[in-house]
C-alpha cells in the first residue's frame, strides 16, 4: 500500500472469533501501537470503546462474540508521516484475561502486521474565476481555471473536469498544452513540481438570467486527493437600451428669398 505525505490513512481492523462449536469470546481488547510519525485522528466502530494515549490505541469490545462471528469493523483514522519511507503497523487482540496475565502472553494473542510506503507526491489544486465583469443571457462570457502543483514531484496525467451547469452552453475551451473535450474535460501530461500550468479559458453563454454555481475539480495520477473549487455568479437580465434623438435647428429663424 502506498500513500502520500500528510494523506489520511484509515487502518481497518476486523476481529473474528474463529473458534468452532459454542466457544464464545468475551471482553476482547485490541491494542495498536501506531508507527512513529503517524498522527492519530479518531477511531470508530460500533460497540467498541476506545482510548488513545500518544501512539497507543486500545479498544475494548464487551459484547459477546459468538463462535465463527466477526465483530463490527474497527477503524483507526490517522494521518501519514511528514517524511517519506516505509512504516509498519501491528495490531493484536486478546481477551482481557490474557492481557492481565503476567509474563509473555504473545502465544495467546492474535496479531496482524501491515506495511505502508509513504512517498513524496504531487499536490494538484485548481482555482476557478469568472473573467467577464457583467454576464448577460446569450452573450459569451469566460471562466478561467488555474491549475497548480504544490507538491514535491512532477504531477502526471492531470485531469480537470468542469461540468457546466444546466442552462449554460459551451462555446470553447482552450489552454496551452491542454487537450479539452466535451463540457468540459481538459487533460495534460504533466506539471512540474511547484509550477503553475497555463490557464484554461472556458467560454460559455447562459440561456437566461439567474444565479449560477459552477464547480471544477482537478486530479493527477500520482495525487491521491481530488481538489475542487466552486464559483458563484449572477447572469443579469438583458439591459434595456434607451435611444433618443434630439433635433436642433440652427439658426432658429430663416428669411425667405
Amino acid at each position: 500500500y502506498t500513500l502520500s505525505l500528510h494523506d489520511a490513512l484509515p487502518i481497518s481492523l476486523a476481529v473474528k472469533n474463529t473458534s468452532t462449536g459454542t466457544f464464545a469470546a468475551n471482553t476482547l481488547i485490541v491494542k495498536d501501537q501506531l508507527p512513529t510519525g503517524v498522527s492519530f485522528i479518531n477511531v470508530t466502530g460500533t460497540d467498541w470503546t476506545c482510548t488513545n494515549t500518544g501512539q497507543a490505541v486500545e479498544c475494548t469490545y464487551t459484547t459477546t462474540l459468538a463462535a465463527n462471528a466477526t465483530a463490527p469493523l474497527l477503524t483507526i483514522n490517522v494521518t501519514a508521516p511528514t517524511t517519506v519511507g516505509a512504516i509498519t503497523n501491528k495490531a493484536c487482540v486478546a481477551s482481557n484475561t490474557v492481557w492481565a496475565m503476567a509474563g509473555d502472553t504473545t502465544a495467546q494473542q492474535a496479531c496482524d502486521t501491515e506495511g505502508t510506503n509513504v512517498v513524496t507526491a504531487a499536490n494538484v489544486t485548481v482555482e476557478k474565476a469568472v473573467q467577464t465583469a457583467a454576464v448577460y443571457p446569450n452573450v459569451n462570457y469566460t471562466y478561467s481555471l488555474t491549475v497548480k502543483n504544490t507538491g514535491g514531484v512532477a504531477a502526471t496525467n492531470i485531469n480537470v473536469v468542469d461540468t457546466l451547469p444546466a442552462g449554460v452552453t459551451l462555446v470553447s475551451a482552450t489552454g496551452t498544452g491542454w487537450t479539452c473535450t466535451g463540457t468540459v474535460t481538459c487533460t495534460r501530461p504533466s506539471i512540474a513540481a511547484g509550477a503553475t500550468a497555463p490557464v484554461i479559458t472556458i467560454t460559455a453563454k447562459a440561456a437566461a438570467a439567474g444565479d449560477i454555481t459552477n464547480k471544477a475539480c482537478a486530479k493527477a495520477s500520482n495525487d491521491m486527493t481530488e481538489m475542487c473549487d466552486t464559483v458563484d455568479h449572477t447572469v443579469d437580465p438583458t439591459p434595456v437600451i434607451d435611444l433618443r434623438v434630439t433635433k436642433v435647428c440652427t439658426p432658429t429663424s430663416v428669411n425667405s428669398a
